[in-house]
């Protein structure tokens, strides 16, 4: 074995500690790195190939009622390659354990063989069968939660009629990954199904025989979507089009995409807190080593070592931490990788999903670990190179000292290891900003990590609870008058009620558009107020039309500004519309304006397509069943059910998510204390050791060393704090997502939560150093060098 291979692994069994713990927090960012990284790109693969075996449209349009000869012209539009023409509609489902009744989406197939686009993947059972009106599949994750399997019978209401439906399988369909109810701002897959029948009981069920009032297309490669969608919409507009749109506004995949936004994201960030953290220790514990080895480093030149090897010794030294640190990051990433995928598994029904580890990955991982060692280590290393041998053979310089202002103060007024504390950290501040700066990036990982808990609780328990304040909403199957609402307050138990218009409009600004809802508000609006991102309330006035500040920006719109929207239900000549201001939603993309401003601008009298009702707590059940009953009501949902399944949903993600950033923070917080007081002892083990040969007990001189510690904590927690904040406005608008967006909430719990985590983390590095200080041999450290 060569002699610099014996000194290399007897440097890393004299620094095992440092080695160990370096190689954590590269196994920490490694481990973030392919966890996130692997997972946003297992689901972005899964969902490809998903989407492509089942033929998942490229362009979508809903009508109100088109004859099947319509397809045809449809099918000869330039840029057309295949079209599949279907019908659906609404209806509902009751089931003993539900509360309310479950919405539906009632989907035709054809009566025999499978739909040319958006197929439908059996999963259990069998399809219907053509000669039956009465067999269906039903969406599988519904059936799992409800423990539907095939051959129940399902008592369905569809246009008001009642009738039994037996289910004969279980399947999905890419148009379903996320299946979201009419007007929700969230997956519902609880309180929402599926149904698909053949397209004869489809027909006859909803009155559409030899018509269709869906249409999805696959483009050409060579199409242009743009002029597609443009004839699209002129030869639907007779037959009440309601706009085509591309498959990235199509509702299940956008939902499914701006997760994925964030997801992509945090692990594009996250990772490179922990890289630079690494980076930094190695350039610490370099750094240090070198000023310990100066002696060797000047009897290896002696003895004909050239710079170059000595400094490749000390790169060997950080490459094997980087590997050591890249490997076990692999291993915990691709473990973590996998439990995390799971839980997507249980959220976004695709099939085959699973957590792939590809090559690419582990050799990414792999190559930006040992680049994150080199740039920690190519200073240490260049000075190694340029030292010289006489200069080597000599101690460092020590640096030039002067008492001034505070020093006579701390000399005065401080004891004698506080004393030397304090001169210690007043010398050598950019050390002691250094080490501040690795604990504050530990400190604001926990930050991070509790601040989705935090907006998410915020998001339900404030936001949604004061913008929501009715206790059942209504949809109108057709917009109705809005005198006729205000009958619903006869009904028992019925304190309020109040109405809204929703219309879906195309806007057009330039070449930007974007097709949202404009909803009118009623004179009374205190069920449903406008509330800005923080819960304030937002007065709307006649005249104004308030834009959510998302979709300002989306179109590039200043207040003042006009812009042409297109109303997509009744009259569809397109109108201006002015923006004469800005509203911070979190949820959404909206225009606001009075419902006088509405019917002037639309030229219709007063019609509401949404009532609120507040209702007394022991009347809700009846006054819901009572109200599902009416022809004219498509669903009464009970906002408390909502806003509950939107939590569970939600918190199961957020708090694995939460756990793990924690974990790997503490890591980080562990590894920076204790390398820096491990380094401190080894470069003053000497005079700690004089200290004790002069009499002072063994606290004192602990104190000198961990009160150097307790001061980097002190500064690091604060910085810590407010690096959080900032990183999490980092990430907020990197992913800028447009139809939901986190809120910015981080609270004093979780403030105190981060602080208190780092400080424990600190203590047990104080803890073990202090344990190494006991074990000082003084007469081995007080030996004179040779």
């Amino acid at each position: 074995m060569r002699a610099r291979t014996r000194k290399l692994l007897r440097d890393m069994g004299n620094m095992r500690g440092a080695v160990i713990t370096i190689s954590l927090v590269v196994a920490a960012g490694i481990a973030a790195f392919v966890t996130l990284r692997g997972t946003y790109l297992s689901l972005v693969s899964s969902r490809e190939r998903y989407y492509s075996q089942q033929r998942f449209a490229d362009v979508f349009a809903e009508l109100e009622r088109a004859p099947l000869g319509l397809a045809q012209k449809i099918l000869a539009m330039p840029g057309v390659a295949r079209i599949d023409t279907r019908i659906a509609g609404s209806g509902r489902l009751s089931l003993p354990e539900l509360i309310e009744p479950a919405q539906l989406t009632v989907v035709s197939i054809p009566d025999a063989g499978l739909p040319l686009l958006n197929g439908i993947e059996l999963r259990a059972g069998r399809m219907p069968s053509s000669e039956r009106d009465n067999e269906a599949v039903i969406s599988e994750q519904f059936a799992e939660l409800h423990g539907i399997e095939p051959g129940r019978v399902l008592r369905v209401v569809i246009e008001g009629r009642e009738r039994n439906v037996r289910v004969v399988g279980l399947a999905m369909s890419p148009e379903y990954i996320l299946v979201v109810p009419s007007g929700a701002s969230a997956p519902s897959p609880e309180r929402f199904a599926v149904l698909w029948m053949p397209r004869h009981a489809v027909e006859a069920a909803f009155d559409m025989r030899g018509a269709f009032n869906r249409v999805a297309i696959e483009l050409t490669p060579r199409a242009q979507p743009d002029m597609v969608l443009r004839g699209l919409d002129q030869l639907l507009d007779r037959y009440g089009g309601l706009g085509a749109y591309q498959r990235d506004r199509q509702l299940s995949h956008y939902v499914l995409n701006e997760d994925l936004k964030q997801l992509a994201t945090i692990a594009n960030i996250a990772p490179l807190i922990f890289l630079g953290v690494a980076a930094f220790l190695l350039n610490v514990v370099l750094s240090r080593l070198i000023e310990l080895d100066r002696p060797q480093i000047a009897t290896l030149k002696a003895l004909g070592y050239s710079d170059r090897e000595v400094g490749l010794h000390y790169l060997e030294l950080t490459l094997i931490i980087s590997a050591i640190g890249a490997l076990l990051g692999v291993a915990i990433g691709s473990w973590l990788g996998a439990q995390m995928t799971q839980l997507y598994v249980r959220f976004f029904r695709i099939p085959g999903l699973a957590f792939r580890m590809e090559a690419h990955l582990v050799a990414t991982a792999v190559l930006v670990s040992l680049g994150a060692g080199l740039a920690g280590s190519l200073l240490s290393v260049w000075r190694v190179m340029r030292l010289p041998p006489a200069e080597a053979m000599r101690p460092a310089a020590p640096p030039s000292y002067r008492q001034g202002f505070v020093g006579r103060w701390l000399t005065r007024e401080l004891g004698s290891s506080a004393r030397m504390v304090a001169r210690e950290l007043s010398r050598r501040p950019l050390r002691t900003l250094l080490s501040a700066i690795g604990i504050a990036a530990a400190t604001g990982i926990i930050v991070v990590g509790q601040h989705f808990s935090d907006a998410m609780r915020y998001l339900v328990d404030d936001f949604m609870q004061a913008n929501q304040r009715e206790t059942i909403e209504v949809t109108f199957v057709h917009p109705i008058a809005a005198d006729a609402v205000h009958a619903l307050s006869a009904m028992p138990g019925v304190q309020d009620v109040q109405w809204r218009s929703v219309l879906q409009v195309r806007l057009r600004a330039g070449h930007r558009e974007r097709t949202v809802a404009l909803i009118a508000h009623g004179l009374r609006h205190s069920l449903r107020p406008l509330l800005d991102a923080h819960g304030r309330e937002v007065p709307l006035h006649a005249g104004q039309v308030l834009f959510t500040d998302m979709l300002a920006k989306v179109l590039q719109l200043e207040p003042g500004d006009s812009l042409l929207a297109e109303p997509l239900q009744g009259d569809r000549t397109p109108r201006r519309l002015e923006m004469t201001g800005t509203l911070s939603e979190l949820i959404g993309l909206w225009v606001h304006m009075t419902a006088a401003d509405f019917q002037r601008w639309l030229g219709v009298g007063p019609m509401a397509t949404h009532a609120e009702l507040l209702v007394d707590a022991d009347r809700v059940a009846l006054v819901q069943a009572e109200l599902v009953d009416m022809p004219q009501v498509a669903s009464a949902t009970r906002k408390a059910l909502a806003i509950e399944d939107f939590r569970d949903q939600q918190s199961q993600t957020l708090g694995t998510f939460t756990l793990v950033l924690t974990l790997f923070a503490v890591t980080i917080a562990i590894s920076v204390v204790y390398n820096n007081a491990r380094i401190s002892l080894s470069m003053r083990a000497r005079e700690l050791a004089s200290m004790r040969v002069l009499g002072f007990r063994r606290s004192e001189i602990s104190w000198v060393l961990i009160g150097e510690l307790t001061m980097q904590v002190l500064l690091g927690i604060p910085l810590g704090l407010c690096f959080g904040r900032g990183l999490i406005e980092l990430m907020m608008a990197a992913s800028d997502p447009e139809q939901f967006r986190f809120p910015r909430e981080i609270s004093a719990h979780s403030y105190a939560l981060a602080a208190l985590v780092t400080a424990l983390a600190a203590i047990a590095s104080a803890l073990l150093v202090r344990r190494r200080l006991d074990r000082l041999d003084l007469i081995e450290v007080l030996k004179t060098r040779e």
